[in-house]
């Protein structure tokens, strides 16, 4: 099965809360030919995510309090990906002393509060 048609089936499990946006997920990624992704949390999102980057040849930074090998949304892609990296933690105090990281993260905030991302 392909990666758009393990998203339309996702969707119409409908077991997260993501479940009707990963297609649109996926296309952002691909449409605006995206090279880095830093995610918070993971999950089959990730999985989404880094099916994209494929095509870009960009890289995903995930950070979860949860171990991604506790998670069951956590595929075999993902878990083999050389485009992922994994953080486990919470990523406030993770990141708390990186001061330059924390700016670009509330500058993208700031930006999709907007409705820009």
């Amino acid at each position: 099965m392909n990666i758009l048609e393990q998203i339309a089936a996702k969707a119409e499990k409908g077991d997260t809360g993501m479940s009707l946006h990963y297609g649109f997920l996926y296309s952002c990624v691909v449409g605006l030919e995206t090279q880095r992704v830093f995610e918070f949390g993971s999950g089959f999102s990730t999985h989404v995510i880094l099916h994209a980057l494929e095509k870009t040849g960009g890289i995903l930074t995930s950070c979860d309090v949860t171990n991604y090998s506790d998670n069951p949304n956590i595929t075999d892609f993902t878990k083999k990906s050389d485009r992922w990296s994994f953080y486990h933690g919470n990523s406030n105090e993770m990141f708390e002393d990186d001061i330059e990281f924390r700016q670009k993260i509330k500058i993208q905030e700031l930006i999709y509060s907007l409705g820009g991302g």
